[in-house]
């Protein structure tokens, strides 16, 4: 795959009541191998302040390694069967986070790729919310 893609983001929240939140993101960003992992890098906009994130993916055998820095920081662990702590930096204070992921599916080809992840939030050992999440990629034509 080229380095340089088209990445985009689909995920749905589902809280404790069942109420469901789906974003959708676009964003063109890089990918590349380094020392056997696969790396997804892109930037996200906050709609409501307009402040830009930076956001890295690293893909490892069976795992995912999501890494926020903006206003909001955070680095998350997605390993199957497991529970892995992680904190959610922002302006108002941090919040202290457990992520339970169930799924953790990754499929790269020549010209396209996909991570799919299903996983439940928690803080302070209550759900905030059940996630879905498939984040795909293809490379940028090189006539763009």
């Amino acid at each position: 795959m080229t380095r340089f893609v088209h990445i985009t983001v689909n995920s749905i929240q589902t809280d404790e009541f069942g109420e469901e939140l789906t974003t959708e993101l676009f964003s063109e960003g890089e990918y590349f191998d380094k020392d056997g992992c696969r790396y997804l890098l892109y930037e996200e906009t906050d709609p409501e302040t307009e402040e830009v994130s930076k956001i890295t993916l690293k893909c490892e055998a069976g795992s995912l390694l999501l890494t926020r820095r903006g206003s909001v920081h955070t680095r998350m662990h997605f390993i199957p069967g497991q529970i892995c702590p992680a904190e959610y930096i922002t302006p108002y204070g941090t919040l202290h986070l457990q992520i339970h992921t169930e799924e953790v599916r990754m499929l790269f080809g020549d010209s396209k790729g996909e991570i799919h992840l299903e996983y439940t939030l928690y803080c302070d050992g209550k759900v905030l919310s059940h996630c879905s999440m498939r984040i795909s990629c293809r490379a940028l034509s090189t006539n763009t």
